[in-house]
């Protein structure tokens, strides 16, 4: 037999203190912080992986847009080179439903490896002014033709938001 012994009192007083707790890791975050990314993922010879980003939604024309800075980091969490030594990495600013892509050259990065372990990275840069990246969704694609595989992977939740755009007041 199951008994409940938290009262209402007990309930409310842990989803307050719950709500607290998760505003002062929200307001902890440092400007920059990494934005929710698919996690580690194999490449292997003849992939094709790249990621998208897209802004989905902006509230007025005045919106400063999403800037981000995009790369690949390796299990380690070192940002990944092409042959001459260029971390594979971009920044963009993204506006209301346009979309910017980050291609891996896969072959590159494989350094002689019949695999390697990757992920995706994606900062918010609050360096070059306002942005605001509530409304960032991101995806890795991954295919390879001689295989016949293609999959879309999705980053951990959220996605979107990200936890610095959750109003805890409602």
């Amino acid at each position: 037999m199951l008994t409940r012994n938290a009262t209402r009192g007990d309930t409310a007083r842990a989803a307050g203190l719950a709500a607290a707790l998760v505003a002062a890791m929200t307001a902890a975050l440092p400007a920059g912080a990494e934005l929710p990314a698919p996690g580690m993922m194999t490449v292997r010879e003849g992939d094709l992986t790249v990621l998208h980003a897209v802004s989905t939604h902006e509230p007025s024309p005045e919106h400063p847009g999403c800037r981000i800075t995009a790369s690949f980091v390796d299990a380690r969490g070192e940002t990944l080179q092409d042959r001459t030594g260029n971390p594979i990495q971009a920044s963009f600013v993204l506006r209301d439903n346009v979309a910017a892509s980050l291609r891996l050259p896969v072959a590159q990065v494989l350094q002689g490896q019949p695999q390697r372990l990757v992920r995706a990275k994606v900062s918010e840069d609050t360096g070059a002014g306002d942005s605001n990246c509530c409304a960032l969704t991101l995806t890795v694609e991954r295919s390879n033709a001689t295989r016949g595989t293609s999959e879309l992977i999705l980053p951990r939740a959220p996605n979107p938001p990200s936890p610095v755009c959750v109003d805890l007041t409602r």
